[in-house]
């Protein structure tokens, strides 16, 4: 299935554009017929030629962006804690090979939004579309491999296992998977080479600068290759360079690995670099107010 994605400018200069560009595009199949048969005669059927403008240029207005296969369809999202509602409702669409972040102040249930699309936490109501997969429906084993498979998580503090190696900490999930050690080490290796990562195969996380554990996570959530990566504050223990570094690895990764990233941040440079950006407040994704003006 395909979904579009449509930025939020303001509709009347795009309607007046796609208005003029309809008409001509509407217009210059029949005046080419009518000048090749020597009859210029545009008199008749006036409302259907007024339609047909009014929806062509509606259509432009629309596809004003790229076509994503929708991947992550999550549907009217409420769950609560005792007598705490901290989703109300939350219902997005997220396509493949999309980059899209999530921000909003403390409380607002982004964190609370991801563990939910990561099947990390379950709903009281709603569901969770992976690719058209139902995964709340899924049994434990099921959902577990589900995860194992398709899901890739970079946390804020990278979650490294410190007692084993960078390579052994890659290689984990693809052996709790069930994939033979040998295969397992091989992509481990291939990863971390590819984060630059080679001379440290044998050093624990306690050995590495901060940004070295991190690009260890993410070479940790791509081991299965998965289809979706859902970051939660990937850069919020990071300083300005290895942030820089991380966020463009992000879009290298998304472009040529394919992957989706779903990224709770708030690091106002990573999400307006993202393709699209959703706003929530208490519990619920909005439209963001534009700013004031400020007339001296």
């Amino acid at each position: 299935m395909i979904t579009l994605q449509i930025k939020t400018f303001g509709p009347l200069p795009h309607l007046a554009f796609c208005w003029g560009l309809s008409l001509w595009l509407s217009a210059a199949p029949l005046i080419g017929v009518c000048l090749c048969f020597g009859r210029v005669d545009f008199g008749f059927q006036p409302l259907f030629w007024v339609g047909f403008c009014l929806g062509f240029g509606w259509l432009c207005w629309s596809l004003e962006v790229s076509f994503f296969e929708k991947m992550i369809e999550v549907k009217n999202i409420i769950k609560r804690y005792g007598n705490l509602e901290v989703l109300k409702g939350v219902s997005v669409t997220i396509g493949d090979g999309e980059i899209v972040s999530i921000v909003g102040p403390s409380g607002a249930g982004k964190t609370t939004l991801l563990q939910i699309i990561g099947t990390l936490d379950k709903p009281d109501s709603g569901s969770v579309l992976f690719d058209g997969t139902d995964v709340l429906a899924l049994k434990d084993k099921e959902l577990a491999r589900f995860r194992n498979r398709n899901i890739g998580f970079v946390f804020q503090f990278h979650q490294l296992l410190p007692e084993f190696t960078t390579l052994e900490n890659v290689a984990m999930p693809a052996l709790i998977g069930g994939e033979k050690r040998s295969d397992a080490f091989a992509h481990a290796k291939e990863l971390l080479s590819y984060m630059n990562l080679s001379d440290r195969f044998e050093h624990k996380p306690a050995q590495l600068s901060g940004g070295e554990r991190q690009r260890v996570a993410v070479a940790r959530a791509l081991i299965n290759k998965p289809a979706v990566i859902l970051a939660d504050e990937p850069s919020g223990s990071l300083d300005t360079q290895n942030k820089q570094e991380l966020h463009k690895l992000f879009f290298t990764l998304r472009d040529e690995m394919k992957q989706t990233f779903v990224i709770v941040t708030h690091d106002e440079s990573l999400a307006g670099d993202t393709d699209r950006v959703l706003h929530m407040r208490d519990g619920l994704i909005v439209t963001p107010e534009p700013e004031s003006e400020i007339i001296v």
